[in-house]
């Protein structure tokens, strides 16, 4: 297909080459000299004079008094282009090193295992030093140019008490009022050893470890390899002593161990190559981590042929880790550890990929290892897992738009606030997992997955950086001519990976036969206009990606029509047909939103019902993240919901839930609300009655929870009186601080349209909560209190006791932040807000400063819909206008902000209402249909 009025980069047979080279040649030759110039691109390794050839480590851990002791000894070559007198180790200055045990020898024999031999030559110590967290050894004689030396230091440490430090103990009970149970990890990121133990701390050095382990008997301790001999250590044999093999090279970082006295499943064995496979928990957990250790084994043979190379250790040890909340797993090699709850029988899909994805780690942070931890590492993995997941459980597998539209949700807003360093890290670990996918189609699987070898191939007991990965990918896509020769990956990515995600607009000339892709960045307008957000430093930077234009015309399957640049950002073709609809990005397999003209959306609204699966997904999440920011309609959006009066495909509703609940949000308060929540009744209505009951299917249990959750937002009695039913079971418990003993969906539903004495049991346990329980499971118990209510007296309560009662020491500033933006969501919550806050002025002047205030004054005063709430908002601010203090521009701004939103309704609200009356009025009988129980999908990448 040829551009017009712009330009994709250049390929294989255009006319910009020497006229003198035939064109195989030529292509030949500039291949050859591209890849060989690339060549240098990749991490190499800084020159470092010593080079530690191998560990021989003892360590001895003492849980309950959180402390250890321990002697490590290194094997060392000088490599350097001259003769050193002094050494420098990586040691932070928590450890305690004995300075005069510290020994160093000449190895007469590299090989040799006995450094006591009488062959070896002493190296006085003249002086040690510590600054700078390093540990410097002067010697009295100089260490010569590629010989064999040892040092052997002894040291002592403490203990960290929580899975923050890399050499930490934790405990746990098996019964009420039970002795502690102690357990010992030792699980360091990226040059973290160095607070263990003096090391050579650098991502590009790797070595063979010999680890000697001392322990109580009765305990049970794992490292990266299987123990190879047990002694006892005191004439009792209370304690002993645990050695285990060497390892492959590797890490200081890749270093694990465990101990404690978990149990495990019944043991099971890779019968291709006997590669030990445990899952280990608490006694009482073992038999819920089954399904987990049945799936290990699949998943390492699913991704050794992946990668073209073998697990390279004989164990794998997944860990099910009482107190640790959380999402990553820590990880050694050899040895992981997580959630208890991840590990846990359930939904057949997640688990696979969940373990999947760990066991994926173990090629690409310890075979291969990363020179930093970044999220391209692990979105590696997680598209690895993806694939496995999809392989193993094709039943199960669903595709899901849920990380690409937290992605659009959060890279749309104005500013991004509020959000954690790991939440910001997850949602770069999404931009690389998506581009990942979206590379796997634009070069087809083979090319791709060819490209994953090679990397690995080539960085197999190395260090890599996240260009290496580009790097190998570009060259596999060059060979395949499926990438044009001036054009790298590397290049291509910086776009994708910074700033806001791409917005391409399809408009089609219907006279001249010519389809026109624009690209820009997609921002939420809407809140953009309301917030009024001014960008420090002037006009935000224009953005343009390298975009790869994938698409559908009518029932044709899925091809390359060419790329955007970033610098034309339009490109029109005239030989695409336009007598059909276009799909461009099928199944939203890019990280970009796409709209298209009036005529373009109607085509598609009209073949709805016949567009593959992934397709309708994809429509239902642009129409409504488009309408939901400003670049479309709302009416169009709706339009294309209609399509769900039939929908059959589980994997379209999941895509519609969490749209539908922002849609509700959005015209909370304003004419139409309650219309519209009777349009999404009669959607849900039928989706519920065709799950059915109860059952084991996770992924219909998993649908019943989104349906049911809906419905309850919009009052449905059914389904309020089957949540409180649940929820009498956490009334009745007789320890009901331990935990939350019902499905955590059916806590919203009660304390909504509950009795005032249900939310008030949950606003209790919410004030006595346990401090050994999940911080994540505390927030979210206090956001369901604060943010579920349709009832003022439960918002006053909470208001009282958060705000005035200062004498109540149990919420933080932390959590009243959490509960106000909790409690804006619902109309009933921010007028109720706002009239504690007209009431009850004075007080919370004294009681409130800083940025909560501020923050309190912008939830109370800024989320009105309707001319009556901008009337009061405008009232209170002209008549408090001194009184506001730090907060008086967050009241202007929330003003303004309501101005923005009542300007937004009146112009909204009418077309809308009029389509949902419409709607509402027509004869139409909903279609009781059945999921299917069995439903396979797979994406189809380009070959």
């Amino acid at each position: 297909m040829a551009p017009r009025g712009g330009s994709s980069y250049p390929v294989e047979g255009s006319s910009d080459r020497a006229d003198s080279q035939s064109p195989a040649m030529f292509c030949r030759t500039l291949l050859a000299a591209v890849v060989l110039s690339s060549a240098a691109a990749f991490y190499e390794a800084p020159n470092f004079p010593i080079e530690p050839k191998g560990y021989r480590i003892d360590l001895h851990p003492v849980p309950g008094e959180g402390t250890y002791k321990g002697r490590v000894r290194i094997d060392i070559v000088n490599r350097g282009s001259e003769a050193i007198t002094q050494l420098k180790l990586n040691a932070d200055s928590q450890i305690n090193v004995s300075n005069k045990d510290i020994k160093l020898i000449r190895l007469a024999n590299a090989d040799l295992s006995d450094e006591e031999s009488d062959e070896d030559t002493p190296i006085s110590v003249s002086a040690v030093d510590r600054e700078n967290h390093s540990l410097i050894i002067h010697c009295t004689q100089k260490l010569q140019r590629d010989a064999t030396y040892q040092v052997d230091i002894k040291f002592e440490g403490k203990l960290g008490s929580d899975s923050q430090s890399p050499f930490f103990q934790g405990s746990y009970q098996e019964k009420e009022g039970g002795e502690p149970r102690w357990f010992i990890v030792l699980s360091p990121k990226i040059s973290e050893t160095r607070k263990v133990f003096p090391c050579f701390d650098l991502p590009y050095i790797k070595s063979w470890f010999e680890l000697t382990l001392a322990h109580k008997k009765g305990m049970t301790a794992l490292s990266n390899m299987p123990v190879l001999e047990i002694s006892n250590m005191t004439r009792e044999g209370d304690w002993i002593r645990a050695q285990f093999s060497r390892t492959p090279l590797m890490t200081v970082s890749s270093l694990g161990l465990f101990i404690s006295d978990f149990k495990m499943p019944e043991v099971e064995y890779l019968q291709t190559d006997g590669i030990r496979i445990g899952l280990w928990g608490r006694s009482d957990i073992v038999p819920t981590l089954k399904k987990a250790q049945q799936v290990l084994p699949s998943v390492l043979v699913s991704l050794e042929l992946y990668l073209s190379r073998p697990y390279p250790l004989p164990h794998l040890n997944l860990i099910a880790l009482p107190g640790y909340i959380e999402e990553r797993p820590l990880n050694s090699w050899g040895l992981q550890w997580f959630r208890e709850s991840d590990l846990m029988n359930g939904n057949s899909y997640w688990l696979t990929h969940r373990v999947a994805k760990a066991a994926a780690m173990q090629w690409l942070s310890h075979l291969a290892s990363p020179v930093n931890d970044t999220p391209v590492t692990t979105g590696l993995a997680n598209f690895l897992a993806t694939n496995v997941a999809k392989q193993l459980e094709p039943t199960m597998y669903h595709w899901n738009l849920g990380s690409f539209h937290t992605l659009v949700l959060e890279l749309g807003k104005p500013r991004n606030y509020g959000l954690d360093a790991e939440q910001k890290r997850s949602l770069m670990e999404s931009r690389v997992f998506l581009l990942l996918q979206m590379f796997e189609q634009v070069f087809g699987a083979t090319t791709f997955k060819q490209s994953i070898q090679n990397f690995l191939a080539k960085k197999e007991f190395k260090a890599y950086s996240d260009e290496d990965l580009w790097q190998v990918i570009s060259e596999q896509a060059w060979v395949d001519s499926k990438l044009a020769l001036t054009i790298s990956l590397g290049e291509v990515v910086q776009e994708w990976l910074s700033g806001r995600l791409p917005l391409v607009t399809v408009a089609t000339d219907y006279l001249t036969n010519t389809t026109t892709f624009t690209q820009e960045k997609y921002v939420d307008n809407l809140e953009t206009s309301w917030s009024k957000t001014v960008k420090k430093g002037g006009v935000e930077k224009e953005q343009g990606w390298w975009l790869p234009l994938v698409a559908a015309v009518g029932n044709s399957e899925p091809m390359m029509i060419g790329w955007l640049n970033p610098k034309s950002h339009s490109l029109s073709f005239n030989n695409i047909s336009t007598s059909t609809y276009i799909v461009l990005n099928p199944g939203s397999t890019g990280p970009y939103v796409v709209n298209y003209d009036s005529e373009g959306w109607k085509r598609l609204i009209a073949a709805f019902k016949n567009l593959p699966v992934t397709y309708r997904a994809q429509l239902l999440h642009d129409s409504l993240s488009l309408a939901l920011s400003g670049h479309l309609d709302t009416v169009t959006a709706l339009e294309v919901t209609s399509g769900l009066k039939s929908e059959q495909a589980p994997e379209v509703w999941r895509a519609f839930f969490p749209l539908a609940d922002r849609l509700r949000n959005r015209f909370q308060g304003t004419a139409a609300t309650h219309n519209l929540d009777a349009y999404l009744k009669s959607l849900l209505i039928p989706v519920l009655d065709a799950l059915g009951e109860e059952d084991k299917s996770s992924w219909k249990t998993e649908l019943r929870v989104r349906t049911r959750h809906l419905l309850c937002q919009t009052g449905f009695t059914p389904c309020v009186e089957g949540a409180r039913t649940s929820y009498a079971a956490w009334l009745n418990a007789s320890s009901p601080d331990d935990g939350i003993p019902i499905a955590s969906g059916h806590l919203c539903p009660v304390m909504a349209w509950g009795s005032y004495e249900e939310w008030q049991f949950a606003l209790d346990r919410l004030q006595n909560f346990p401090s050994n329980r999940s911080k994540a499971e505390r927030t979210f118990l206090m956001k369901t209190v604060a943010g579920c209510p349709h009832d003022p007296k439960k918002y006053e309560t909470l208001l009282n006791i958060t705000f005035l009662n200062r004498k109540n020491n149990k919420f933080s500033d932390e959590d009243r932040f959490i509960i106000l933006s909790a409690l804006s969501g619902e109309s009933i919550g921010y007028t109720t807000l706002f009239n504690f806050l007209k009431t009850n002025w004075q007080d919370l002047k004294k009681r409130i400063q800083g940025n909560l205030w501020d923050y309190f004054v912008q939830t109370a005063m800024g989320n009105f819909r309707t001319e009556e709430g901008l009337k009061e908002v405008s009232q209170l601010l002209n008549e408090r206008r001194s009184e506001f203090g730090t907060g008086l521009k967050a009241a202007e701004d929330s003003v303004s902000r309501v101005e923005g939103r009542v300007k937004w309704a009146k112009e909204t609200t009418p077309g809308v209402l009029t389509w949902l009356n419409k709607t509402l009025e027509e004869a139409w009988t909903p279609q009781r249909f059945k999921f299917h129980d069995v439903l396979v999908l797979s994406h189809k990448p380009q070959p």
